[in-house]
């Protein structure tokens, strides 16, 4: 098949139509270990696939094989929709999950993939799969940014940036998410974590729904004479209903933490070599793959139809799967390379250095489509001189600051924790102090948002680190 230089929207729907699509989107965002699972698992249901194994010829595919015409256009045919660069490009621009699969499909599909894991993300997808979802890519993603204590810890429009849709669709199918199991999944905050809990219940605490709303910080530091007060009701009444509150579940993901020990497989290492910074994708770990030519020669003497027709679509299958994990392998290749470059600074000196560092910024440097970054950078690891990290851990917005112009948040928050840690325990900081000493070091920063970042750092105000 010979795709022209610009596909018509209806061959492109097309093609996102098809199963092989799917499996092409699902092996980039696979991390190494599942990706593994996958290949195993073809390996053992695609006899047209065979493993090469060590000490034999790896490269098989420039064989001068006598297949007939019409087997051979039939192989090049198949080969060339596996390889299609402009495919791949329209297809993860045009992406639309929910329009691409009927139910049916994904809950097939799904079970055919050996990639569930027993924690909280998994049991989301689940749910959401059996759900009046009005967009299933858009959920994904949220899901997908759910920490493991439970909390989105992405703005909505981050998310309506990556999906290329509203904040406020993304707003109508977070709340939809917020009704899974368990109860408080999803809230931005401990105070929304709180309120869904309440909402959630049979029998709703208005009272409770007030307190949580506008007295959390007395709450927490027990103030109930002041919030007694403040409502003109009973001390013993606000005691009773902060007993209630305090029943409530602050960290609703955390019970489905796993509490086995989670190995990590770096899906890229960077070495420096030289002087200079190497990228290596690591490859080793999966087995190295290749067309059985015994199923070859079978696809070119054996012409019945039904042979033929097998063998067509087995051919496809591990074609596009070998394609899929050549594709997968470029991609990671290419974002850790501009990651590297953007964060040389972070890999010879420290966090201190790390820069800001957006999804956008990638995409655009390496025309991508900001999902298709957003895939490579979850639950893909590299391996560093200074540790192995997420992907993701190398992305984050940007703070003003009056030496170099911005610096990465995240590194302001490892400025703030250090702050924290070397402060007199007698005399805590307050979050006002602590903008202070930032600004006298160049960097601006209001006090609320030393708040936010102290928060996000699970540390405690000051009134209570004494």
């Amino acid at each position: 098949m010979v795709f022209e230089q610009r596909l018509s929207q209806k061959q492109v729907q097309k093609m996102i139509l098809a199963p092989q699509m799917q499996q092409a989107l699902h092996i980039l965002q696979l991390p190494l270990m599942e990706l593994r699972q996958v290949v195993r698992q073809e390996l053992g249901q695609n006899p047209t696939l065979e493993e090469v194994q060590e000490g034999k010829e790896r490269d098989v595919e420039n064989q001068d094989e006598n297949y007939d015409e019409e087997t051979r256009n039939l192989i090049e045919e198949m080969e060339k929709i596996a390889s299609s660069q402009e495919l791949w490009q329209e297809y993860f621009r045009n992406l639309n999950y929910s329009d691409a699969v009927s139910d049916e499909e994904k809950d097939g599909y799904s079970k055919t993939l050996l990639t569930a894991r027993p924690n909280l993300q998994a049991r989301l997808l689940r749910q959401l799969r059996t759900s009046d979802c009005s967009d299933y890519s858009i959920g994904e993603l949220i899901i997908g940014n759910i920490d493991e204590d439970g909390y989105l810890r992405t703005s909505t429009q981050e998310i309506a940036a990556v999906s290329g849709s509203t904040a406020e669709k993304v707003e109508e199918i977070l709340v939809l998410i917020q009704t899974f199991e368990p109860a408080g999944v999803g809230a931005r905050d401990l105070k929304e974590c709180l309120l869904i809990q309440l909402r959630g219940r049979k029998e709703e605490s208005p009272l409770a729904m007030k307190i949580v709303s506008e007295y959390l910080e007395e709450l927490e530091k027990k103030k109930y004479s002041q919030i007694a007060k403040k409502l003109t009701i009973d001390v013993e009444d606000v005691r009773e209903t902060a007993k209630n509150i305090a029943a409530l579940e602050p960290k609703p993901g955390h019970k489905f933490n796993p509490v086995s020990p989670q190995y990590i497989l770096p899906d890229v290492s960077v070495k420096k070599i030289d002087g200079e910074y190497q990228i290596i994708v690591n490859d080793a770990d999966l087995p190295t793959m290749r067309i059985s030519p015994f199923y070859k020669r079978l696809l070119k003497n054996d012409r019945s139809p039904e042979t033929q027709k097998y063998l067509t679509e087995k051919f496809k299958s591990a074609l596009w799967l070998i394609k899929s994990i050549e594709q997968r392998k470029r991609t990671i290749y290419r974002v850790a390379e501009c990651i590297v470059k953007r964060q040389m600074e972070f890999l010879d000196k420290g966090i201190s250095f790390l820069k800001p560092l957006r999804l956008k910024d990638i995409a655009r440097e390496l025309n991508l489509h900001e999902s298709t970054v957003s895939r490579v950078t979850t639950d893909k690891y590299i391996e560093t001189g200074r540790g192995i990290f997420e992907l993701k851990y190398f992305l984050s917005g940007a703070l003003q600051s009056d030496e170099d112009g911005a610096m990465s948040t995240r590194s302001i928050k490892a400025k703030i924790a250090k702050v924290i840690k070397n402060e007199n325990p007698g005399a805590p900081l307050s979050d006002n102090k602590i903008a202070e000493l930032m600004r006298k070091n160049g960097i601006n920063i209001a006090r609320r948002t030393v708040a936010k970042y102290r928060e996000q750092l699970r540390i405690l105000p000051s009134n209570l680190r004494k």
